[in-house]
């Protein structure tokens, strides 16, 4: 059955029964529109643009809903998209900051050391740091912060050296200045030695400024320089560092000159009870002075000798207590007697090197 004939109120259009809205004015219609044309009806408007249609809707259904504004959907899309993207925006920013707190911050700085190792012959540039050894002609040399030597490579193969910082706060025997170190690698008795083989470089105005009772210690190694006696009359001999512990022994004392003033070497041990002379304790100590007096020069060298028993073979009692000053001097004389070659490392070896020393 065929919708009845209406028309518009309004205008005076056609339209059909079901209609809504007039399809030429857009004003809405009432249901019970009369099916008969208005008398004197206003003109028909103009036709305007013909509808739209969106996609699977026909000409009668867009007659009986009208559609939405297609200008008003875009924009609502246009909105959610702006939204979206804001959102992602800032979820990216707030990771992107997240990982740089978390995962970026920069590792601990490593901490300075005091010694910095460098070649046998690398001078002024303590930052390269190997131990291939050198030849020259008298052996291996090493040279650093004006002080230099050379070595036969029977002792060692390489050299560590730097500047050691000042210690001004702590025991007094631990207190010394800003001073210049060399320590022997591959040392021939090293590690099996307990002590480190090293030759120390210090200013003397400074020791002196920090620790004034050395100072004693300075000048007993300028009176036996000066006078050279054979053997010298003091119970010990000059020796620097400062240590917390006694010299309990000396021994195989020389006189030895080298290019930049003297000195003494000799060898030791250091204790702080009654204990057994060792090859793990014993060593050849260089105490030397320059020309101009301003650098002392020590060094600890470990050394070893057959006539030397194993300290736990010692039977360390009452009787060996009572008798200890007869047990040293006694080791004195027969370590005194042997010659330089039965030591390990030679002891001629030790000698060139201070020998052979430079300090400017």
């Amino acid at each position: 059955m065929e919708p009845s004939i209406h028309y518009c109120p309004n205008c005076g259009s056609q339209i059909t029964s079901s209609a809504r809205f007039c399809n030429y004015c857009g004003k809405p219609v009432e249901l019970t529109a009369s099916a008969q044309p208005p008398q004197n009806p206003p003109p028909p408007p103009s036709p305007g643009p013909a509808p739209t249609y969106f996609a699977g809707q026909t000409a009668q259904a867009s007659q009986l809903e009208r559609p939405a504004r297609p200008g008003r959907r875009n924009w609502i899309i246009l909105v959610a998209v702006v939204l979206v993207v804001c959102c992602l925006a800032t979820l990216i920013a707030l990771g992107a900051a997240w990982t740089f707190k978390y995962f970026s911050k920069p590792g601990p700085s490593a901490t300075p050391t005091t010694q910095t190792a460098i070649s046998p012959t690398q001078t002024q540039n303590p930052s390269i740091a190997t131990n291939t050894p050198v030849p020259t002609a008298s052996g291996l040399s090493a040279s650093y912060s004006g002080a230099s030597f050379t070595f036969d490579p029977a002792l060692a193969k390489g050299v560590q050296a730097g500047t050691v910082a000042a210690v001004t706060d702590g025991a007094p025997w631990d207190l010394a200045p800003e001073h210049t170190s060399f320590s022997l690698q591959g040392y021939t008795l090293f590690p099996n030695a307990n002590l480190t083989p090293t030759i120390m470089i210090y200013p003397v105005d400074k020791y002196i400024a920090l620790r004034p009772e050395e100072n004693q210690v300075i000048q007993e190694l300028k009176d036996i320089l000066a006078q050279k006696p054979s053997p010298p009359a003091t119970k010990t001999l000059p020796f620097l560092p400062g240590w917390n512990a006694g010299q309990v022994m000396h021994s195989n004392l020389r006189y030895l000159d080298f290019q930049d003033g003297s000195g003494i070497r000799y060898l030791t041990q250091y204790g702080q009870d009654i204990s057994p002379i060792n090859n793990q304790s014993l060593f050849y100590t260089f105490q030397g002075l320059t020309s101009d007096q301003r650098y002392y020069i020590a060094a600890i060298m470990p050394v070893s000798n057959p006539i030397l028993p194993d300290p736990k073979t010692v039977v360390v009692d009452n009787t060996f207590v009572q008798n200890y000053p007869v047990y040293v001097k006694d080791i004195e004389q027969k370590l005194s007697a042997q010659p330089d070659t039965s030591f390990t490392p030679n002891l001629a070896l030790l000698d060139a090197l201070f020998q052979s020393m430079k300090v400017r």
